[in-house]
């Protein structure tokens, strides 16, 4: 049994093509996601002749292991390195920091949480409100991000702000209420939560929103994105200004942001950035291999850590 409470076994509830083996709960957020790029892989004969094990990254072990397995790993904001990368064809993670430490680990998009519905695309010029976030508030990591929102209100006083502060996660708004507001967004600002990851960076991106976030890791999900990446919270008021005031580049990056959305983070674009590894792989790409060697990593019991930097 994982740690989602879901049973250790083969489920074929995505598909009857392909065999998958759920080891998360119903209550993941995730779910839904990866049950869409599943279904995907399942219809390309290039991947739905393997094995799939969907699994929390911090639960081991794994169900299955051997050259037939692909493995997408959820929910690890520690961001450990899975040190069985080694006995499976190719792994597929969340919250990973870097790229290169196994030849066979790749970054795997969070998605969009499934208590987010997708709704019809809003015209960009149609859409009322200028900036939105609702959030937790009480988050350690946010409280820079909290120390400038009313120095973007006094300094965009007329633009229309909708910002809405939370004790938990998931309160504010319902999903479909949530889902609404994002799309009805010019810009959505999305600090980071335990972890600088987060799904609302994915789905104001499907929204066609103009992102504002913290940086990201440097990897191929993220680099090269049209989202602003600040290194400080204290430059927001005077970003989101000169953003509201040029609406040729804001409308230029709502474009942009779609495109990304439909080409690196869709399902469908996850499921042939999946099949493209796969090829790779069967093509010769070694399992296992460490290019710069076990000294990135940093020991600790059982398991390796990215060092800080």
């Amino acid at each position: 049994m994982g740690q989602g409470g879901a049973p250790v076994g083969i489920s074929r509830g995505v598909t009857d093509a392909m065999q998958v083996s759920w080891l998360i709960g119903d209550h993941y957020k995730e779910r839904t996601y990866l049950r869409g790029i599943l279904a995907h892989l399942a219809a390309d004969p290039v991947a739905r002749d393997l094995s799939y094990v969907v699994a929390d990254a911090r639960d081991a072990p794994l169900a299955a292991y051997g050259e037939h397995v692909v493995a997408l790993l959820t929910s690890d904001e520690s961001y450990q390195v899975p040190r069985f990368s080694d006995r499976v064809a190719i792994v597929l993670k969340s919250y990973l920091k870097r790229e290169g430490f196994y030849a066979n680990l790749f970054p795997l998009p969070l998605g969009c949480s499934a208590d987010i519905p997708d709704v019809p695309l809003v015209p960009f010029e149609a859409r009322n409100i200028d900036v939105f976030f609702s959030g937790q508030e009480h988050v350690e990591q946010r409280r820079p991000f909290f120390a400038h929102l009313e120095g973007l209100e006094r300094r965009c006083s007329g633009a229309t702000i909708l910002v809405r502060r939370t004790a938990r996660f998931g309160e504010g708004y319902s999903g479909a209420e949530y889902a609404r507001l994002m799309m009805d967004s010019r810009i959505a600002l999305c600090p980071p939560g335990l972890s600088v990851e987060t799904f609302r960076w994915y789905e104001a991106m499907r929204a066609g929103c103009v992102v504002i976030s913290s940086r990201q890791p440097d990897h191929g999900l993220y680099r090269g994105s049209p989202a602003v990446q600040v290194d400080n919270w204290r430059h927001l008021p005077r970003l989101v200004a000169r953003l509201l005031a040029d609406p040729d580049r804001l409308r230029r990056l709502h474009e942009e942001t779609l495109v990304w959305w439909r080409t690196r983070y869709a399902e469908a674009a996850v499921a042939r950035y999946i099949a493209e590894r796969i090829v790779e792989r069967r093509a010769g790409l070694p399992p296992g291999a460490w290019p710069r060697g076990r000294a990135w990593l940093r020991r600790v019991g059982n398991r390796f850590w990215y060092p800080r930097t």
